[in-house]
């Protein structure tokens, strides 16, 4: 994990977050973890990943936005399926988690940022065909990365 508070001194941690080996939080898979988005919310850093080769995304909590991050679990996507998630809370205060690829796909997150809110699944909520407004969400996912870790 890279953190600055200032962009231009790094601190790099390793094995904040791991499938396996040292650091490992992901119980079900030893599988590379793609794709991570961070949120903060109520004094928890969630860091939500993706996994290759599975339909499956999980999530994992830590007190600190440089971790660790423990205990990482499955969310159950209830057909939301996609890569690359990202999480943000908007101005109603509800989170809002987002995955896909070529369409993204939305719902909201229960108050446990853990769980999908399944009366709320929409798909294609922005599409390749936009592509001005699809590069525009995946810019939005890295940018709250990186503004959570210059706040350390």
């Amino acid at each position: 994990m890279l953190a600055s508070a200032d962009l231009k001194t790094w601190i790099l941690t390793i094995n904040a977050f791991a499938s396996k080996g040292p650091g490992d939080q992901v119980a079900y898979s030893d599988t590379p973890l793609f794709a991570p988005d961070c949120q903060y919310r109520d004094g928890v850093y969630y860091l939500y990943h993706c996994m290759p080769g599975s339909i499956s995304e999980g999530v994992a909590t830590s007190p600190s936005p440089i971790g660790p991050f423990m205990n990482s679990k499955r969310i159950d996507l209830h057909g939301l399926e996609g890569i690359d998630p990202c999480v943000f809370i908007d101005d109603d205060d509800h989170a809002y988690y987002i995955c896909g690829q070529f369409s993204a796909k939305m719902a909201k997150l229960k108050a446990n940022m853990t769980e999908i809110d399944t009366a709320t699944i929409r798909d294609d909520v922005v599409t390749e065909k936009g592509t001005f407004s699809m590069k525009a969400a995946i810019w939005s996912s890295a940018t709250s990365f990186i503004v959570l870790f210059m706040r350390t």
